[in-house]
């Protein structure tokens, strides 16, 4: 249960939570509630910091998220860069360090990651429970706090939400006590993103993998 929570929370965080976004260029609803920003992240996962930092356009049709990693394993210091890409229907993982990268058609997702957090809630009311907790400030912005609890009573997470963007999140497994928390360290509204974020380096060699199968 621990980790099909681990994957619900995963999935919470990729996902568009207010009803009424705004529109893409492509008349669908946006993943988040601004045309264009990026927000950090900064986790220490017990092996050393991990920083993320997300630029996203057009409401999120366009997203580009890059990861360094720093960490040390048996006294050596190994340094990790990847980013992530969604653009024109599809997925990518470059690994910058390796000079590697996969390539995704994302069929039948499209629809699924920008669902809003009723319609998301809806799907699932058989598996959780969503309780509205007001609102509160983080890092400066006023956010929608909610709580989402595993009917099972294994885990829950509560998770601050601003723009369709969640700020901070809190997650506890009952019955083993694991917990896992992160906070935004910085949030902002663009007028626009550099499109060069969003363009595969001449460098990276790709290959194109499919969907697993269920």
């Amino acid at each position: 249960m621990k980790k099909g929570f681990l994957i619900f929370a995963a999935l919470l965080f990729s996902m568009a939570f207010i009803q009424g976004c705004k529109k893409g260029s492509d008349g669908t609803n946006g993943k988040y509630g601004i045309k264009a920003g990026s927000f950090t992240y900064v986790m220490n996962l017990g092996f050393g910091p991990v920083e993320t930092v997300t630029y996203f356009d057009d409401y999120g049709a366009k997203e580009c998220s890059e990861t360094k990693t720093e960490m040390k394993l048996f006294g050596v210091k190994i340094s990790q860069h990847n980013r992530t890409l969604t653009k024109d229907g599809y997925s990518y993982n470059l690994d910058l360090t390796k000079k590697t990268g996969t390539k995704m058609k994302l069929e039948g997702l499209g629809e699924d990651m920008k669902m809003s957090f009723a319609a998301m809630s809806a799907a699932m009311k058989d598996s959780i429970t969503v309780k509205e907790l007001g609102e509160e400030d983080v890092i400066g912005k006023k956010c929608r706090k909610i709580e989402v609890t595993m009917k099972d009573g294994g885990s829950m997470g509560t998770f601050w939400l601003w723009k369709n963007i969640t700020l901070k999140m809190e997650n506890k497994d009952k019955k083993t006590g694991a917990a896992f928390a992160f906070t935004a360290t910085k949030v902002e509204e663009l007028s626009s993103v550099p499109n060069d974020l969003f363009e595969i380096p001449s460098d990276i060699k790709i290959t194109e993998t499919t969907m697993p199968a269920e």
